[in-house]
């Protein structure tokens, strides 16, 4: 064995172990193939140096050395955290994880929670929360509501594309859309609707396809923390309108050359809640007190704030001399949210007075001042004397399928041809229907400091 290890090392050759058996040289040539010669570990000297400690130094060959991969680090990468901070609502309705640098868009009003929750400058995407007070709902009225919502605000408006209608097995509904308005901006909407004690809330995620990298986890975290509090005390639903909270004022019964009889006024709300639907109800009676006609007039002011008032008018024909009124009074309902009306137009009317003809001429132009484009538009005509009574009132329709752009104006001229007396102050209404906004994403500018690849 010594002589085999000293063979391995070099200090005795083969040759040498002649004066073994012929067996026990065979073996050990075997053995030797096998043996691995120690290597001596690399010296690299330091540059500029030959020698480290008396020792000469290994040169480099010139020749390609493959790079080993690095081997992958047996910890997973710590995640950036995501910073969040509880918002909740004013009215404690519904709460939400909100990150840092989120803005918040909060267009509420006393019947419905409309809040906008919008990521940093750059991004197109968005949350949208709306909620209203509708009372306990079964299952069946809460489907129905949601259709309708679904059909104010995704089927009327162009750009959507439904894919997938589903009920979620705790009850929520839940539908996607895929948004497309031919100009570039395009994107996935979920919406997400339930009804959690008095509130029927949506919900609606709009991941605009330039985000879906950088946003979409953080949109569907955000939206996986929406709560709702069925115990918040707002919006408690008005159970019906009292009658005695709507009162009648200003009012003038008058005849003109024609044998029309007019009668006119204002209804005050002085209820605890908007309303809509309102009706007046009259009798007339002859000047023996003996009712002769009996008729319910709709109000043509579609929605009726609570303290304000809304003009109306009745004309009746065939009416004899003399009558009175002998017994009035008003009906109506409480309003619900209805983002399609707006009074934003308004006329600046110019006015003539003809007071041989007893008319009334107004003119000017009827101009947007809101946001969004409307249609149907009607302009209300209201004259008083000096007492405050109405003494003409007219509702004129212009061209529905006219639509009239924020800023933009159009000519108006009307006659009012009869009035109950001698005209002292005026005023105008516009009102109108919202045209739907067809690009929900807002054109997006790109992110600072990242670069878009078209």
């Amino acid at each position: 064995m010594k002589i085999f290890n000293r063979m391995c090392r070099g200090e005795v050759a083969p040759a040498d172990a002649q004066p073994l058996a012929p067996t026990i040289v065979m073996l050990s040539l075997v053995l030797l193939a096998a043996c691995r010669p120690e290597v001596p570990p690399t010296v690299i000297a330091p540059a500029g140096q030959g020698q480290t400690g008396g020792v000469q130094a290994i040169p480099v060959l010139a020749t390609a050395t493959s790079i080993q991969p690095t081997a992958a680090a047996t910890t997973p990468p710590t995640a950036v955290p995501l910073y969040v901070s509880a918002f909740r609502h004013r009215t404690g309705v519904f709460a939400i994880n909100l990150p840092e640098r989120w803005e918040t868009l909060d267009d509420s009003t006393d019947q419905r929670i409309y809040v906008r929750l919008l990521p940093p400058m750059g991004y197109g995407s968005r949350i949208t929360v709306e909620i209203t007070n509708e009372g306990p709902l079964p299952p069946e009225e809460t489907k129905q509501l949601a259709e309708s919502y679904v059909r104010l605000n995704y089927v009327e408006a162009p750009g959507y594309n439904m894919v997938t209608n589903n009920e979620l097995p705790d009850g929520r509904l839940q539908y996607v859309f895929l948004f497309d308005d031919k100009r570039g901006a395009t994107g996935r909407e979920t919406l997400v609707i339930q009804q959690t004690g008095p509130f029927f809330a949506a919900i609606r995620i709009f991941l605009s396809d330039r985000d879906s990298a950088a946003a979409g986890l953080t949109l569907e975290q955000v939206a996986g923390s929406f709560t709702v509090d069925p115990l918040a005390p707002w919006g408690t639903q008005v159970a019906a309108i009292n009658p005695a909270e709507l009162q009648i004022a200003n009012t003038l019964l008058w005849r003109d050359r024609g044998g029309t009889t007019f009668y006119g006024g204002e209804l005050m709300n002085a209820s605890p809640a908007d309303i809509s639907g309102a009706q007046i109800a009259v009798s007339f009676c002859d000047k023996t007190g003996v009712v002769i006609s009996q008729m319910t007039q709709p109000l043509d002011v579609h929605i009726i704030t609570k303290g304000t008032v809304a003009p109306w008018g009745i004309a009746v024909k065939d009416l004899p001399d003399g009558v009175t009124v002998c017994s009035q009074g008003a009906s109506a309902q409480p309003a619900k949210p209805d983002p399609n009306y707006t009074t934003a137009a308004v006329l600046n009317a110019a006015v003539s007075y003809q007071q041989w003809r007893r008319d009334l001429t107004v003119e000017g132009p009827i101009t947007n001042l809101g946001l969004a484009r409307v249609m149907r538009i009607e302009v209300i005509i209201v004259a008083y004397d000096v007492d405050n009574r109405v003494i003409g009132y007219l509702r004129t329709p212009l061209d529905s399928t006219q639509p009239l752009d924020p800023g933009q104006s159009i000519p108006f001229s009307v006659v009012i041809p009869a009035l109950g007396g001698q005209p002292h102050h005026m005023t105008t209404m516009v009102q109108a229907q919202v045209v739907s906004n067809a690009n929900p994403s807002l054109a997006p500018t790109p992110t600072p400091g990242i670069t878009v690849t078209p």
